[in-house]
């Protein structure tokens, strides 16, 4: 059991690192800043996926009630902040949100194949390999539909989330070559650019993702819980969905010119609209049926229903 703490431990100071990536990301997302944030682009998702097929690496065998909690979990959140950010900001709730419906298809697609399989490595690698093929030729065929937009953004993340899926089946197998993956890394990297919307673009992602999260998912491993920073980063990672969903509605009203004193000031905000996410967040757990519209949390009373 103590194992499985530590586990969980190291996975919210990887969560906590990766959401003050992306509200940093989203704050420098100016003309100004944009050579940081495409730095930040490069990794900041791909990770969150990567934790992501961790975690649902460690839900166990497919089970009908577990892919309904977990598509609960996730699409109510996304179509109830959806509703409102398109009234309020008049925004598209896909382009914002993108990332939930996206993980939703991940996690249907592996529930499924491991459903057919019943063998967690060969589900993950057969998803992969379909989800590729699949995505491309869809991105290829089709333009400017939603189809096409979940199709793009999701071919930049498989490969980082199913290495997750499979990674502590894999992890005493996968070299520590650290310095290799820098160098791939780099390399990705300058062909890079965060902005473009190529489709040769979004693959390049996944190399940089997935070069990225296996020398971050080493850092947090070696961290120590007992680090006043570390638990506190951690804290913020259990708290991932509610600063994910709020954080937009500050963005329209922040703009900083280029400098140190701004990326001190952008890391600053950045903190800053965490702490008021995890307060809004604490509001909305004083109701049941907000927290199970707005945060996707399953009441004890629906859980027993869904068999």
């Amino acid at each position: 059991m103590e194992k499985k703490l530590n586990r969980l431990g190291y996975i919210d100071f990887g969560k906590g690192i990766a959401i003050l990536c992306v509200v940093m990301g989203h704050l420098m997302y100016s003309d100004d800043m944009k050579s940081f944030a495409n730095f930040l682009y490069s990794f900041h998702i791909p990770f969150f996926f990567f934790l992501s097929g961790i975690v649902l690496s460690l839900s166990g065998n497919f089970g009908f009630k577990k892919f309904c909690l977990r598509s609960l979990s996730l699409l109510l959140p996304f179509c109830s902040w959806g509703g409102v950010i398109c009234i309020v900001l008049s925004k598209n709730m896909f382009s914002e949100y993108w990332f939930l419906s996206v993980l939703w298809l991940y996690t249907a697609g592996y529930y499924g194949f491991l459903f057919l399989g019943r063998h967690k490595k060969m589900a993950s690698y057969f998803f992969m390999a379909t989800a590729l093929v699949f995505m491309t030729l869809t991105c290829i065929y089709t333009r400017n539909s939603i189809v096409y937009k979940v199709c793009y953004f999701s071919l930049s993340y498989v490969i980082p989330f199913v290495l997750g899926t499979v990674f502590l089946q894999i992890k005493s197998i996968i070299p520590k070559y650290n310095f290799l993956y820098l160098l791939f890394f780099a390399i990705a990297y300058f062909f890079f650019d965060g902005f473009n919307v190529e489709l040769k673009n979004q693959l390049l992602k996944n190399v940089t993702g997935v070069c990225a999260s296996l020398l971050l998912v080493q850092l947090c491993e070696k961290s120590n819980p007992d680090n006043r920073v570390v638990s506190l980063v951690s804290y913020v990672g259990r708290h991932t969905l509610i600063i994910y969903l709020v954080h937009y509605f500050f963005l329209e009203h922040i703009a900083l010119s280029a400098s140190l004193l701004a990326f001190c000031a952008y890391a600053m905000l950045a903190i800053i609209i965490v702490l008021f996410c995890l307060g809004i967040e604490k509001v909305m757990r004083l109701s049941e049926i907000m927290s199970f519209i707005a945060l996707g949390k399953i009441p004890k009373k629906m859980n027993g229903c869904i068999t």
